[in-house]
């Protein structure tokens, strides 16, 4: 990547946890100083896609590390708390193909499976189990590990997918997440 080379120091100081804060852009070398060097050097663990900097048995006060980055080119268009215009973030789906919206489809979906329950428990009970259990145990779910192509089980929980899964556009597939 090309862009602007930056480094940061960060000494800790009325902080403890997990998470490092780091800088803007392609982290190139996080360092580790002071006593407990070592060992958060070798706990520390790093996000390459989110930029996310985390040592699990945490920081403390003391600790000290420093970023080196590289600082894409074309940052100044981002000012005053803008977004990155780099970025497409793309419109929500919040309906079925056939226009229900996602709030009408879980109604509509609940009440299909929760049944004639004796209680609301029992009915929310209901739906539990049917959206669980395999077809072939008595739910409305199809396994599927991903192996067979013919019935992929696709990854994620977005809305797009579950408006797709409830709005039976497809069959229900998924590997017991």
């Amino acid at each position: 990547m090309t862009g602007e080379q930056r480094e940061i120091s960060v000494e800790v100081a009325e902080y403890t946890g997990p998470w490092l804060p780091t800088l803007y852009g392609a982290v190139e070398r996080v360092s580790f100083e002071g006593d407990r060097a070592g060992d958060l050097a070798d706990g520390f663990r790093f996000n390459l896609v989110t930029g996310t900097a985390a040592e699990p048995e945490g920081v403390q006060t003391g600790d000290a590390y420093s970023v080196a980055v590289v600082v894409p080119r074309g940052l100044d268009e981002i000012r005053d708390g803008q977004p990155d215009p780099a970025v497409v973030v793309p419109e929500p789906v919040l309906t079925t193909s056939s226009g229900s919206t996602f709030a009408d489809l879980l109604t509509t979906t609940a009440q299909d499976l929760g049944g004639d329950g004796a209680s609301p428990l029992a009915k929310v009970r209901s739906v539990e189990t049917a959206l669980t259990e395999r077809v072939e145990d008595g739910g409305t779910w199809y396994f599927s590990d991903g192996d067979n192509p013919e019935n992929p089980s696709r990854a994620g929980h977005s809305i797009e997918r579950l408006c797709t899964l409830l709005g039976g556009e497809v069959d229900p597939v998924g590997n017991e997440e």
